[in-house]
């Protein structure tokens, strides 16, 4: 090989390697953009190497002209090595150039990676972009729809033959319902407020006769309670004024009218996304709805409510997809959603998703909620009855939610359980009746007989029951037989007589927001806050974070200590 040859090899070789490497820190570089929220660690599935291979395959199927070069190029190094050979015989002296040149190559790949070759030290910032992943939106999930499909399959004429599912055009960019609520009505509309932190935040507006409308309505709350009648509930529709259409959502919901709640419902997200800023995308975890402005408050308002209603319908996957919608809109949490989301991951059987969303937010308080403590154990017991595996973790989690939380048993085992003779000594033991009672706040108290309403299905499933009885069976003995259990026991009723001994506001508001709901959902199970007014559903206890851009009057009540 010549002189020039070499030079032209080497030159082919270096530009593609630093190439390679300034793909790969753009890369980087991106995954360092994202910012993290402090719920977003719930990785609920990552991409399968089979289809990132059949995706590289692809592109090389798409360009054939570049197939065909790299042939060229083979059949040219093969003439080239025979050429190399001969001129190696007639001239030694280029052998050590040779060499030279082929050091400074290897040198070149050791500083910059070799292309095609995958290194196998792994990547501190990999984990990372994984935990940011954890509440990414899967578009599919967000329409109900698609589980509802899913399930039953299409719908049958009357000779039982399926009917082809009807092609509906999507106006909307990731819809959450049909198209039932498109209008052109104007007087809500959105507007980028501001960008910083790799964040966009929105904001709905509302215009001048909007306004008049909503201070109408507001005037009415002050000295009546607003007339619910057919007139009110027409007119809210003509105008799409979404507030008044979220009070006649509840009356309907109060009036057990839930097929036009329904309709009602869907008509409201539907009109607030058709009103969004074309820019806004519910599936970005770097756009934000913060709800501290009030005209975002009934977006909010309406996806929980909205995912509630597809829980109920056994849409869990969708409703989980809603509430993960909810948590990066506002990663503050404002209506609670932690209050709800485990009901939604178990129905939904994602427990693998739930354990890691537990596991991720253990800087935060989730530890003292008894919702989580309970659901974590059970999430831990399903998957090591999936994997066939050994359930010391799972009885590990279910007797720490056991001493902390004592009071379940007598809400979730079921009355045909409690005739048996073990279960009813279980049952009078001072640790899960008397004791456990007497240590419990009022609202802890609720929110425990709501948890018990909820999930009492996948609880008393045969062998989950089996397990739980067991488990607070061979603690309550331990507390018998040792005094480091006596002990814990102890220490653990001092936490639990200071959790829950006033409302927090997050779970004040998610109680507001789904009271009208009470009947539909749990049979009457949900709580009801202090000062609650059914009203109260459009602005639920604002707090002094709160921003009223068009100086609103809500009435006093309203106002609840946050």
């Amino acid at each position: 090989m010549s002189l020039r040859q070499m030079k032209k090899l080497y030159k082919s070789v270096a530009p593609s390697i630093v190439q390679i490497e300034d793909s790969e820190s753009d890369e980087e570089d991106s995954g360092n953009s994202t910012v993290c929220n402090s719920f977003d660690v719930l990785k609920l599935s990552s991409e399968p190497e089979s289809e990132a291979e059949s995706d590289h395959d692809f592109s090389n199927e798409e360009n054939p002209d570049l197939h065909e070069e790299k042939k060229d190029k083979k059949a040219g190094t093969k003439k080239n090595k025979k050429k190399s050979k001969t001129v190696e015989q007639e001239n030694p002296s280029e052998i050590i150039l040779q060499d030279d040149i082929d050091l400074a190559v290897n040198e070149i790949k050791k500083e910059y990676g070799e292309a095609g070759v995958e290194t196998t030290e792994s990547d501190p910032r990999r984990d990372v972009r994984t935990r940011n992943n954890l509440f990414t939106i899967n578009r599919k999930h967000i329409y109900a729809k698609n589980e509802e499909l899913r399930f039953f399959g299409p719908e049958e004429d009357e000779n039982g033959r399926r009917k082809k599912p009807k092609e509906t055009k999507t106006v909307l960019k990731n819809q959450i319902t049909s198209n039932v609520g498109i209008s052109n009505v104007k007087g809500i509309y959105m507007t980028i407020l501001d960008s910083k932190d790799g964040y966009t935040y929105f904001v709905y507006n509302h215009t001048k006769e909007y306004r008049q409308r909503h201070e109408m309505l507001l005037n009415q709350m002050h000295h009546i309670q607003p007339r619910f009648g057919i007139e009110l509930h027409a007119e809210s529709f003509k105008n799409m004024h979404v507030e008044a259409m979220m009070l006649s959502f509840a009356q309907f919901c109060l009036s057990d009218s839930y097929d036009q709640a329904t309709m009602v419902m869907e008509h409201i997200i539907c009109h607030l996304q058709y009103m969004a800023h074309p820019f806004f995308n519910i599936t970005n975890k770097q756009h934000r709805l913060e709800f501290k402005y009030i005209e975002n408050i009934i977006f909010h308002v309406a996806l929980l409510q909205y995912s509630h209603m597809l829980s109920r319908k056994a849409c869990h996957r969708t409703a989980l997809e809603l509430a993960k919608v909810l948590l990066n809109l506002d990663p503050r949490d404002p209506l609670a959603v932690i209050l709800i989301i485990d009901k939604f991951a178990i129905n939904a059987k994602e427990y693998s998703w739930l354990i890691d969303a537990i596991d991720s937010m253990a800087e935060k308080d989730v530890k003292y909620m008894f919702n989580i403590k309970y659901s974590y154990a059970l999430a831990h017991y399903h998957v090591a009855m999936q994997n066939k595996e050994d359930l010391k973790k799972a009885d590990e989690l279910l007797k720490k939610a056991l001493l902390l939380f004592p009071s379940l048993p007598k809400l979730l085992i079921p009355a045909r359980e409690q005739r048996d003779e073990a279960v009813k000594r279980l049952l009078a033991h001072p640790m899960y009746n008397e004791l456990a009672s007497r240590s419990i706040s009022q609202p802890l108290h609720e929110l425990t007989l709501l948890y018990a309403a909820c999930m009492q299905p996948r609880w008393r499933e045969p062998a989950a029951m089996q397990w739980f009885v067991r488990n607070a069976l061979e603690l309550m003995d331990q507390y018998d037989a040792e005094p480091t259990i006596r002990a814990k026991y102890e220490h653990k009723t001092n936490v639990r007589q200071t959790l829950f001994r006033l409302w927090p506001a997050p779970v004040a508001r998610h109680l507001c927001v789904i009271k009208p709901m009470a009947n539909w959902l749990v049979d009457g199970a949900v709580p009801e806050p202090p000062f609650y007014e059914f009203v109260h559903v459009i602005n639920p206890v604002p707090d002094s974070r709160t921003v009223n851009r068009y100086n609103y009057d809500y009435p006093p009540s309203f106002l609840m200590s946050g």
